[in-house]
């Protein structure tokens, strides 16, 4: 029997000010919006979810990743 692969969404920004410029901000905090779903219903919810709220200046936008 095949395990179905699991996966978390969160939430980050792409981008921070520092001195009052935009600057790139990979290591930014995760807030997690789920964890633990199927791969359709992680895409679907991070679809939804970039289409429903505006990222604003620092890119706040919904991805996934292969649960632990």
């Amino acid at each position: 029997m095949e395990d179905t692969l699991l996966y978390d969404v969160f939430v980050r920004e792409w981008w921070r000010y520092e001195r009052g410029r935009l600057v790139p901000y990979p290591g930014a905090p995760r807030v997690y919006l789920q964890c633990g779903l199927e791969y359709q219903a992680a895409r679907e919810l991070c679809e939804e979810y970039n289409a429903t709220h505006e990222p604003g200046p620092t890119s706040i936008k919904a991805e996934f990743i292969e649960a632990d």
